[in-house]
Protein backbone atom coordinates (compact mmCIF):
# COMPACT_ATOMS: atom_id res chain seq x y z
CA UNK A 1 0.00 0.00 0.00
CA UNK A 2 1.75 3.19 -1.14
CA UNK A 3 1.63 6.42 0.71
CA UNK A 4 0.91 9.19 -1.41
CA UNK A 5 4.48 10.61 -2.55
CA UNK A 6 5.82 13.84 -1.36
CA UNK A 7 3.05 13.92 1.84
CA UNK A 8 4.73 15.43 4.72
CA UNK A 9 4.94 13.13 8.00
CA UNK A 10 6.33 15.03 11.51
CA UNK A 11 7.97 12.10 13.51
CA UNK A 12 8.33 12.52 16.48
CA UNK A 13 10.62 9.93 18.43
CA UNK A 14 13.27 9.48 20.76
CA UNK A 15 14.45 6.27 20.00
CA UNK A 16 16.83 6.80 17.74
CA UNK A 17 17.05 3.48 16.28
CA UNK A 18 13.24 3.42 15.79
CA UNK A 19 12.74 6.94 13.98
CA UNK A 20 15.66 5.88 12.30
CA UNK A 21 13.40 3.03 10.51
CA UNK A 22 10.53 5.14 10.53
CA UNK A 23 12.09 7.70 8.62
CA UNK A 24 13.93 5.47 5.98
CA UNK A 25 10.76 3.42 5.23
CA UNK A 26 8.40 7.10 4.62
CA UNK A 27 11.15 7.94 2.62
CA UNK A 28 11.52 5.43 0.38
CA UNK A 29 7.64 5.25 -0.21
CA UNK A 30 8.48 8.97 -1.05
CA UNK A 31 6.88 10.85 1.64
CA UNK A 32 9.16 13.57 2.78
CA UNK A 33 9.76 13.26 7.01
CA UNK A 34 10.86 16.20 9.58
CA UNK A 35 11.89 14.52 13.03
CA UNK A 36 11.64 15.46 16.66
CA UNK A 37 13.84 13.67 19.22
CA UNK A 38 11.80 14.90 22.39
CA UNK A 39 8.76 16.62 23.07
CA UNK A 40 10.42 19.60 23.05
CA UNK A 41 12.36 20.00 19.91
CA UNK A 42 8.90 18.87 18.91
CA UNK A 43 6.82 21.89 20.08
CA UNK A 44 9.82 24.11 18.76
CA UNK A 45 9.06 22.49 15.58
CA UNK A 46 5.35 23.51 15.60
CA UNK A 47 6.26 26.81 16.15
CA UNK A 48 8.19 27.04 13.02
CA UNK A 49 5.71 24.86 10.72
CA UNK A 50 2.01 25.40 10.38
CA UNK A 51 0.86 21.86 11.04
CA UNK A 52 -2.15 21.87 8.97
CA UNK A 53 -0.74 23.01 5.67
CA UNK A 54 2.68 21.10 5.84
CA UNK A 55 1.72 17.93 7.89
CA UNK A 56 -0.60 15.08 6.52
CA UNK A 57 -0.02 13.07 10.08
CA UNK A 58 1.72 13.38 12.95
CA UNK A 59 3.65 10.24 14.88
CA UNK A 60 4.14 10.63 18.32
CA UNK A 61 5.74 8.67 20.55
CA UNK A 62 4.24 8.98 23.63
CA UNK A 63 7.00 8.39 26.39
CA UNK A 64 9.54 11.20 25.30
CA UNK A 65 11.71 12.67 27.79
CA UNK A 66 10.77 16.23 28.82
CA UNK A 67 7.49 16.95 27.20
CA UNK A 68 5.42 13.42 27.29
CA UNK A 69 3.51 12.85 24.13
CA UNK A 70 0.38 13.59 26.03
CA UNK A 71 1.97 17.19 26.71
CA UNK A 72 2.80 17.32 23.00
CA UNK A 73 -0.70 16.55 21.74
CA UNK A 74 -2.03 18.80 23.96
CA UNK A 75 0.03 21.96 22.82
CA UNK A 76 -0.92 20.71 19.19
CA UNK A 77 -4.86 20.88 20.66
CA UNK A 78 -4.20 24.44 22.14
CA UNK A 79 -3.27 25.41 18.35
CA UNK A 80 -6.28 24.06 17.21
CA UNK A 81 -4.46 21.75 15.04
CA UNK A 82 -6.56 19.22 13.14
CA UNK A 83 -3.69 17.36 11.50
CA UNK A 84 -4.51 13.42 12.42
CA UNK A 85 -2.15 12.59 15.34
CA UNK A 86 -0.59 8.66 15.81
CA UNK A 87 -0.34 8.17 18.77
CA UNK A 88 2.43 5.39 19.59
CA UNK A 89 3.79 3.36 22.62
CA UNK A 90 4.54 -0.49 24.07
CA UNK A 91 2.26 0.44 26.97
CA UNK A 92 -1.48 -0.52 26.14
CA UNK A 93 -2.41 1.90 29.01
CA UNK A 94 -0.02 4.86 27.32
CA UNK A 95 -2.11 4.15 24.23
CA UNK A 96 -5.53 3.96 26.16
CA UNK A 97 -4.48 7.45 27.48
CA UNK A 98 -3.48 8.65 23.92
CA UNK A 99 -7.45 8.05 23.03
CA UNK A 100 -8.85 9.68 25.52
CA UNK A 101 -6.70 12.66 25.09
CA UNK A 102 -7.51 13.10 21.60
CA UNK A 103 -5.37 10.42 19.57
CA UNK A 104 -6.72 9.99 16.63
CA UNK A 105 -5.24 6.07 16.58
CA UNK A 106 -2.99 4.09 18.74
CA UNK A 107 -0.09 2.14 17.50
CA UNK A 108 1.03 -0.49 19.71
CA UNK A 109 4.97 -0.86 19.67
CA UNK A 110 6.25 -3.22 17.85
CA UNK A 111 4.64 -2.60 15.03
CA UNK A 112 4.66 -4.12 11.72
CA UNK A 113 5.83 -1.80 9.00
CA UNK A 114 2.78 -2.45 6.52
CA UNK A 115 0.67 -1.83 9.38
CA UNK A 116 2.01 1.92 10.03
CA UNK A 117 2.36 2.42 6.01
CA UNK A 118 -1.66 1.54 5.67
CA UNK A 119 -2.61 4.23 8.39
CA UNK A 120 -0.37 6.75 6.49
CA UNK A 121 -2.40 5.80 3.37
CA UNK A 122 -5.18 6.40 5.18
CA UNK A 123 -4.03 9.94 6.46
CA UNK A 124 -1.97 10.88 3.58
CA UNK A 125 -3.93 9.98 0.80
CA UNK A 126 -6.11 12.85 1.03
CA UNK A 127 -5.34 16.55 1.68
CA UNK A 128 -5.97 18.72 4.61
CA UNK A 129 -6.47 22.13 5.73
Amino acid sequence: MMVSSGHHVLLIEDDEAIRELISDVLRAEGSVVTTATDGTEAVHLLDQHSPDDEFCVILLDWMLPGLNGLAVLRELQARGTSVPVVAMSASRDDLQQAIWAGAHVALAKPFEVEHLLALLAKHCGRDHG
